[in-house]
């Protein structure tokens, strides 16, 4: 049977391919891995310590029930580190320029994620952007009982070692149609 599980899996694995140009720029390779239902507490409790940078996208013609596009702090500083070609620390908070930078690259995220289900033929369910903020100040605004969420991690080739995860978060109310 082909389960909710199983169609993100595969629809993220599009994705992948269309986000390698972005990420091998900056010395990075991306992988989806898996797919897990959280529920919003996790969610919440990734905000703990160090935000996430997060934007929040909707379907076409869903003016409802936003998907959240989350990086995990240490792939915010990686994605950093390797734009300005310095390290930074890696327990310090953003500051507004950095967190314009990460927003702007998970905008462009959008952008390719868009562009992938487009090429493969999928219409009238395509993400588009919405805003960006760190994941405290959307998640709020977002209160479904369960979220699907399409763990991608971020690798350096060099080292195959994972640098940070990306997680791709729907509503659970969104993916009967997302599999449609």
């Amino acid at each position: 049977a082909y389960t909710a599980h199983r169609g993100l899996l595969d629809l993220h694995r599009m994705v992948d391919s269309s986000l390698d140009a972005l990420v091998r720029d900056i010395g990075l390779v991306i992988q989806t891995e898996s797919v897990a239902v959280v529920g919003i507490e996790d969610l919440h409790s990734l905000a703990h310590g160090f935000d996430p940078q997060t934007v929040l996208c909707r379907l076409d013609n869903a003016t409802q029930n936003p998907i959240l596009l989350v990086a995990e702090p240490a792939l915010c500083n990686t994605v950093l580190t390797r734009i300005w070609r310095c390290e930074r620390e890696t327990d310090s908070a953003l500051t507004q320029v950095e967190g314009a930078i990460v927003q702007q690259f998970l905008a462009d995220v959008v952008a390719r994620w868009r562009s992938a289900w487009v090429r493969n033929g999928i219409e009238g369910t395509l993400p588009s952007f919405v805003a960006a903020s760190s994941l405290s100040m959307l998640v709020d605004a977002n209160s479904a009982d369960a979220w699907f969420v399409a763990r991608t991690v971020v690798l350096d080739p060099d080292e195959d070692e994972p640098v940070g995860v990306l997680l791709f978060c729907y509503p659970n109310v969104l993916v009967p149609r997302l599999i449609e």
